[in-house]
């Protein structure tokens, strides 16, 4: 069930987010290890043969921030790790930069802070952009976003 309303939700696989503890500087050990711990179940997710085939993970979402309920962080080289598995695996990364876009984070987008060598694939905005949508790397993503063909050509008519 999604979060707080009664709507069935798709058993789509979840990694955990690393759960770090403050401050920083008193915790990195601990820290390390957990954002390790949750680097391993994302691996495992994505290499289990359950979520390949027609089971494929069709891409990787993740928020730089997350704000439901607290506020979660995570190092600038997790989100690099995450970002280099996905890659190393041909899977999709997309950033959802909804609450994190436009300098709350100090960064116009919070993925330019994290130092990656290769740039999300999708990475998609809303709220105070007065406006949702998407930006999308094409030249790492290989055209996710354009169809094959038009939707009257996928669906059969009769």
């Amino acid at each position: 069930w999604v979060h707080k309303i009664d709507i069935p939700a798709f058993p789509w696989p979840v990694a955990p987010f690393p759960q770090l503890k403050y401050p920083l500087s008193e915790n990195e050990e601990f820290n390390k290890q957990e954002e390790a711990r949750c680097l391993e179940i994302y691996k495992n997710i994505l290499d289990d043969p359950a979520n390949q085939g027609d089971n494929c993970i069709a891409a990787v979402i993740i928020e730089p921030v997350q704000s439901e309920g607290g506020d979660r962080h995570a190092s600038n080289d997790y989100f690099c790790s995450l970002r280099n598995i996905a890659a190393e695996r041909d899977v999709p990364f997309i950033v959802d930069e909804v609450q994190t876009g436009l300098y709350p984070t100090g960064t116009r987008w919070a993925y330019e802070a994290w130092g990656l060598d290769n740039p999300p694939d999708v990475m998609v905005f809303s709220k105070k952009t007065l406006t949702g949508g998407f930006l999308e790397n094409t030249i790492t993503s290989g055209g996710l976003s354009r169809p094959h063909a038009s939707y009257a050509q996928r669906v059969p008519v009769g």
